[in-house]
């Protein structure tokens, strides 16, 4: 079979140039991606979501700018100060994703599957446990960078209040 593309251009990339028209903090709605590619804002929304998601790592890549979802809107082009806590949030998400990989790869039965199979599990396994560390020690540090930049900003507070 041979593929057959939709149109005459990608979704995600009509959405990558709405969203790249976009200043900081306005939001590209899922009715106007729908209207741009004569999609139903509702039925097609894992459409909308996937060529959205495509259109954002792009942006991440070419414009140096992320957009995040608001839930059942759209997507909001978010202030270069919110990319920490944006990728904060997504850490953790990673995290748990790991954290559930690792869980599923541990529960098959191994005495259930061949010796191949077996063998690519357990690299799985130790490539999560790996994964699961790496992840541990970023939030670690990166809580600690937090607590830090916390015990400083109150002092500095305290110092500005004397003045």
């Amino acid at each position: 079979m041979k593929f057959e593309p939709k149109g005459e251009r990608a979704w995600w990339r009509t959405i990558y140039e709405m969203m790249r028209a976009l200043d900081h903090d306005a939001v590209l709605t899922y009715e106007d991606m729908a209207e741009a590619l004569s999609l139903d804002p509702v039925a097609d929304r894992s459409k909308l979501q996937m060529a959205a998601r495509r259109a954002g790592l792009e942006l991440e890549r070419a414009d140096r700018r992320a957009a995040d979802a608001v839930r059942n809107v759209g997507y909001r082009i978010v202030q270069p100060t919110e990319i920490l806590g944006l990728g904060k949030r997504r850490n953790r998400r990673a995290g748990s994703q790991i954290r559930r990989g690792s869980t599923t790869v541990k529960a098959v039965d191994l005495s259930a599957v061949d010796g191949e199979t077996r063998n690519a599990l357990e690299i799985l396994a130790r490539g999560f446990a790996i994964q699961q560390e790496i992840n541990e020690r970023v939030l670690t540090k990166q809580r600690e960078q937090d607590d830090m930049l916390s015990r400083l900003t109150s002092r500095v507070d305290a110092l500005e209040q004397r003045d």
